[in-house]
């Protein structure tokens, strides 16, 4: 090794005067020592080399001195050539390779190494300055030693500040809500991708701590939840008592979560635990918080799915203590008034199909081909009366709803489908596209065309429907009126015929088939010739309107099944404050009536929630409510509150800033904050919950840890307003407990921002006017009553009443009853709706419960039967064995040795039946004795090291029991001298307790062998007498047959490995 004054710092002496320049720092044309027979000698390939250090090192000195407030000290890196190879290395960490603690002598920056010229770049050579420790405490003790002191500080360059790493978390909780990936939120800010993924866990962590502290002060929770791709997530609404504020968020994720009813239960179970658990602290569950959860979640909702309701019904009986309400999802409800009554009617059904819904219709032909896509849109922008354009017809049968926009579509833009399939027409004759093009050419009519465009403005309106109950901000007292709204927008469309006169999809239709003549020539120069003048004439329009009557028919009746006057929903309409009932009020007896409603209201929802009105307390709990709806409708109309639950809310919080003694609202606060936690009440929170997972993970990051993807997800769900100073907060404790300090980024990251795209609203505007037109066309008439618009709608349409409409009124009257069944089990109806029919209800109710006992019980055997199969067999313990080894001493030995250790015991020649292992050298030549005592009695073939490990090694064959099932057996002569051994066992295995074997004359087992009885008759035969009398017979077995046949392996004793486990 070469003299170290050749690049070690300067002494004390010299701190005037920058640092003696090691070998390297000459020129290289001047080299020093060693350094010379290095020019000489060829570097090894790929090496830096002394001429590119030097030149690297003069273009970097400026960004490596030792201390960045004095570089009169110069930088800290050198280099020098040692024996043939040139080194790089820290001269202030090399300073120290002869302290007492020797530091520095592992690290290879102090002792020398040699890079290559890939490597060899400035961002790895400041890491080596700004992350290694030893590195910073050799230049504190380089500094001291020349009696000088850093005049920047080291933390602020190393590490970020409060304000720095909340803005850190900003930036990050705002990148990852924007969908952006860890990787493109990595800048000078944040650091690298694996730093933003540490951050977003603890954000997740610090939103899962605030979630925990506001469900534990709850007292009232309603879950809701869903399964996609085995993945089942759960969402809350939580609501307190004294603050009446409503929370919602994810309760949690589990994957993999099975498919069963019971696999369900059991996976809510794990999501409610994982949300207890403590991850900040010792990561042990909160056993209160859990309880506290199962004990106050009152509201369980899933969609209608036959399945899901069972594991709503499991998880009450098993999880859930205190649930009032198990309910149906409005948005799936809301949807099922389109196809269910469509379905119901062969020509409705057969339109769609011509148009939307078929693989081979128009729509599927645009929608799924590029070529023909860009034919379309082609069309559409040379159409000059197109209202909008587009670019396909959004058709897509996978999404929640997609009927609407296709329908839609397709009406709007008819004149440019009908061009595009005479150009597919015309330039794909003899292909599929052409034939499929040709089919809708000369099927298409005006009759179907009208229908469809009626099925569309049908369609717009209970999407508006749809979309009102697809958020988890709706207001569950104004689900009543909606409902009403929406009737009354139907009649006014097709029972009162304001179809033809409101602009919308059936008007466009009718001006576009009346404006002009549309011609296609089609097959063999056939002439196609749709619409005209006179294309739609009175009676065509009748029949299309009689049919959607229909509809409207079985809307009317869906809504009674699935939105009855008895939901606990349906009554929140008492806390409505809408002005249309504020302005109702004041005509006629309209007050009389809507106070008796909301009486009724109040009574179900205390009977329902367990206020005691009995008595004085029923004009106390109306009392209260009138004092607290006067106080919330001022603050609603003066606009002091933006909704209802806000008006509810602020006029509580105002009476109870008051003396309570003028205003006490106990009674009132039980149902009010029902009304509060049943507000958003859906599982499409859920489903969107669903989608944002997918779309902020996507398939390039589902390989994230499930805990990860969890906290991303909580993350990207939370409301905007829990980013605050102590969110921040507590992030930074998290942060600090888990990670110690926040460093800053070694290299600058530079990211392109998005640029923003400018989307076109000209079909929405185009919705929004046909929706405009509908709404003051339905508010120029007054609500009808139902049965008034039932019986117009029957009178109109009955002509066209089909058998498909009895059976789906069928399916809703099941549907009513099942529900009216369900509220009178709970307590919901009120006794005046009861009246007469308490005995009948009790009945039903029985007869219910005890078909879904039935249906429970079934389930829970086949849940154990199944769970019984995947069961890992139990430790071989206290077990009878009976070895069919011979004398092998070293097995006797081993035995022994298990003996002692588990608690066998050895069977006897005459114990062999009741032996619960039987030990066999080789089970595939197991000896006769063992198999038959196995399959007769139950019993495991096994080797030694299954019994010397405890189950844990070795092969296992367990069987089931052939005594448990009932037979009837004849033994032959000649078979007892046969085998007379095994026929001995045999009759010993028949005669011990608990078998359901009997031994039969000849003349028995004949009778029934002979008229085909069933295998419960048994014969065992010598093999000649098999061949020779019995050959036909297949109740007659050998001994080598009839121990083929009985035996039945039991798989869940089997060790793993064996019989398929």
């Amino acid at each position: 090794m070469d003299d170290d004054d050749e690049w070690c710092l300067p002494v004390a002496s010299a701190v005037s005067q920058p640092p003696v320049a090691s070998a390297v720092s000459q020129p290289p044309s001047l080299p020093r020592g060693n350094s010379a027979a290095a020019l000489e000698s060829p570097c090894e390939k790929g090496c830096l080399t002394q001429e590119e250090f030097c030149r690297l090192k003069l273009k970097w000195e400026g960004k490596l001195f030792i201390d960045p407030s004095q570089t009169s000290l110069g930088t800290w890196l050198s280099g020098r050539t040692q024996n043939g190879r040139f080194l790089v290395f820290c001269s202030v960490c090399a300073r120290l390779k002869d302290s007492k603690d020797g530091r520095s002598r592992s690290t290879a920056w102090a002792t020398g190494f040699q890079p290559t010229v890939r490597s060899f770049h400035l961002t790895h050579v400041q890491r080596h300055s700004s992350t290694c420790k030893v590195h910073k405490q050799a230049v504190k003790d380089y500094l001291k030693a020349l009696g000088l002191q850093s005049e920047g500080p080291e933390d602020e360059s190393c590490f970020l500040n409060r304000e720095q790493f909340h803005a850190a978390v900003q930036k990050t909780w705002d990148g990852c809500r924007k969908g952006h990936s860890f990787r493109s939120l990595a800048d000078d800010d944040v650091g690298s991708k694996s730093r933003a993924g540490r951050l977003v866990e603890v954000m997740g962590c610090a939103c899962l701590a605030e979630e925990q502290e506001f469900l534990r002060d709850s007292d009232v929770l309603a879950l809701y939840q869903d399964v996609r791709a085995g993945m089942l997530c759960i969402r809350y609404s939580a609501v307190s008592l004294d603050s009446q504020l409503c929370r919602h968020g994810v309760l949690g994720i589990c994957h993999n979560a099975g498919t069963k009813s019971l696999d369900l239960v059991e996976a809510m179970d794990k999501v409610i635990g994982s949300f207890c658990t403590l991850d900040c602290d010792s990561g042990d569950m909160d056993h209160e918080l859990r309880q506290h959860i199962c004990e106050h979640a009152e509201f369980l909702q899933a969609d209608g799915a036959s399945d899901e309701q069972l594991t709503m019904r499991f998880a009450e009986q098993d999880l859930l203590t205190n649930v009032r309400l198990l309910d149906r999802d409005p948005t799936h409800a809301a949807r099922r008034l389109l196809r269910n009554a469509w379905r119901a009617d062969p020509y409705l059904e057969s339109v769609l199909d011509q148009y939307i819904t078929s693989p081979e219709s128009m729509t599927a032909l645009i929608q799924y081909s590029a070529d023909l896509k860009h034919l379309f849109e082609v069309a559409v922008l040379s159409d000059d009366n197109a209202p909008f354009s587009v670019r396909n017809l959004g058709w897509a049968a996978h999404r929640f709803d997609s009927m609407t926009r296709p329908l839609s579509r397709f009406i709007v833009l008819f004149d440019s489908i009908w061009a595009c399939g005479i150009d597919v027409w015309n330039k794909r004759k003899g292909t599929r596209p052409g034939e499929r093009a040709h089919s809708f050419l000369s099927e298409s009519s005006a009759e179907s065309l009208l229908q469809l465009a009626m099925l569309a403005d049908g369609s717009a309106e209970t999407l508006d429907l749809v979309r009102f109950f697809d958020r988890e901000t709706f207001d569950s007292a104004s689900v009543a009126e909606t409902l009403t709204q929406f009737k009354h927008r139907l009649d006014t469309l097709f029972v009162q015929r304001e179809v033809l006169q409101c602009p919308g999809h059936t008007t466009h239709i009718i001006a576009l088939l009346r404006a002009k003549e549309k011609t296609a020539v089609l097959k063999h120069g056939v002439l196609k010739v749709l619409g005209g003048p006179d294309s739609i004439p009175l009676d065509l329009i009748d029949r299309c309107i009689a049919r959607m009557c229909n509809w409207v028919k079985l809307v009317y009746a869906r809504i009674a099944a699935e939105f009855p006057n008895h939901d606990l929903v349906n009554s929140m309409s008492v806390f409505n404050l809408g002005d249309s009932l504020e302005a109702a009020e004041q005509t006629g007896n309209y007050a009389d009536t809507m106070k008796k409603a909301r009486q009724e209201s109040l009574l179900r929802l205390s009977q329902a929630f367990g206020v005691a009105v009995d008595g004085p307390n029923q004009q106390e709990l109306f009392r209260q409510y009138m004092n607290l709806r006067r106080n919330a409708l001022h603050l609603l109309r003066t606009g002091k509150a933006a909704s209802n639950a806000e008006a509810w809310r602020l006029a509580r919080s105002k009476l109870k800033d008051k003396r309570l003694s003028h205003h006490p609202t106990h009674l009132i606060d039980v149902v009010l904050c029902r009304y509060q936690c049943l507000n958003g009440f859906t599982t499409s929170g859920v489903e969107q919950s669903f989608s944002t997972f997918v779309r902020t993970l996507g398939d390039y990051r589902m390989h994230m840890q499930p805990s990860l993807q969890e906290h991303l997800l909580r993350v990207v769900l939370a409301a905007e307003s829990c980013m605050s100073k102590g969110f921040k907060a507590i992030c930074e404790q998290i942060w600090t407990l888990r990670f110690h300090e926040f460093r800053k980024p070694i290299k600058d990251r530079f990211r392109r921002e998005p640029s923003a795209s400018s989307n076109a609203k000209t079909e929405t505007s185009w919705q929004n006017q046909r929706r405009s037109a509908l709404r003051a066309a339905a508010a120029s008439s007054s609500v009808r009553a139902e049965e008034d618009v039932l019986q117009d709608a029957a009178g109109v349409g009955r002509h066209f009443w089909q058998p498909g409409h009895n059976e789906e009124m069928k399916v809703l009257e099941n549907l009513a009853k099942d529900a009216r069944l369900e509220a009178y089990a709970r307590n919901h109806l009120l006794q005046t709706e009861i009246g007469d029919d308490g005995e009948a209800l009790c009945q039903d109710l029985q007869a219910r419960q005890s078909k879904r006992k039935k249906q429970e019980d079934e389930h829970r055997r086949a849940f154990e039967k199944m769970r019984r199969l995947a069961k890992r067999p139990a430790m071989v313990v206290d077990a009878s064995v009976y070895l069919h080894l011979g004398n092998a001493q070293h097995a006797l030995d081993d035995m022994a040795s298990a003996m002692t250790r588990q608690n066998f015991t050895l069977s006897e020649e005459s114990e062999v039946l009741s032996s619960d292992y039987h030990v066999v050298a080789r089970l595939d030549a197991a000896p006769v004795q063992a198999r038959l005592a196995a399959a007769l009695c139950g019993t495991a073939l096994c080797n030694m090291m299954y019994i010397t490990s405890s189950g844990k090694d070795g092969t296992c064959i367990a069987n089931k029991r052939a005594l448990s099932t009932q037979r009837r057996i004849w033994i032959s002569e000649p078979f007892l001298l046969e085998k007379p051994a095994e026929a001995d066992l045999l009759l010993q295995a028949i005669s011990i307790n608990g078998s359901n074997w009997r031994v039969v004359p000849e003349q028995t087992w004949l009778h029934h062998a002979l008229n085909g009885g069933p295998m419960k008759f048994l014969a065992l035969v010598s093999t000649e007498e098999k061949e020779s009398d019995y050959k036909d017979i297949r109740n007659a077995m050998t001994f080598d047959s009839f121990l083929s046949w009985i035996g039945d392996i039991d798989a869940v004793r089997c060790a793993h490995g064996a019989a398929n486990r």
